[in-house]
């Protein structure tokens, strides 16, 4: 076999450029979609921001109207104890849920927000 470039080699040589080419439009390709997906999903991050904060801000307005803050003839111990498991339970859930909403905080470097309103109602439980 001699030095030389074959048939194959040369045609393989002469689609070089046209390869690179497309590999080059493949990759612009997939930046613009790369970064459409991370615009939504910062959309989407930002959407689930301010509904949780709605979510934490109805929860502290709902147990301040209906916590148990006083002796009421009309409540007995027991249903006032079921009403703050109530609102324990339902504070604990938005605990677990700004927990899992880190991760998408980290991903865009937002700052987590420290919610007064659930730690008012944590506190006032006790």
């Amino acid at each position: 076999m001699s030095g030389g470039l074959t048939e194959e080699d040369k045609q393989k040589l002469s689609g070089l450029d046209d390869a690179w080419n497309k590999f080059q439009e493949g990759l612009s390709e997939a930046n613009g979609i790369i970064n459409k997906s991370y615009i939504n999903l910062k959309t989407e991050v930002d959407h689930s921001i301010e509904d949780f904060k709605k979510e934490v801000q109805e929860n502290k307005r709902n147990f301040q109207q209906q916590a148990p803050y006083a002796v009421d003839k009309n409540m007995d111990n027991s249903k006032a104890f079921d009403k703050l498991m109530e609102f324990k339970a339902s504070t604990k859930e938005l605990r677990e849920k700004e927990d899992e909403m880190k991760f998408g905080l980290d991903i865009f470097e937002i700052e987590p927000i420290n919610y007064h309103e659930l730690a008012i109602v944590e506190k006032e439980m006790a």
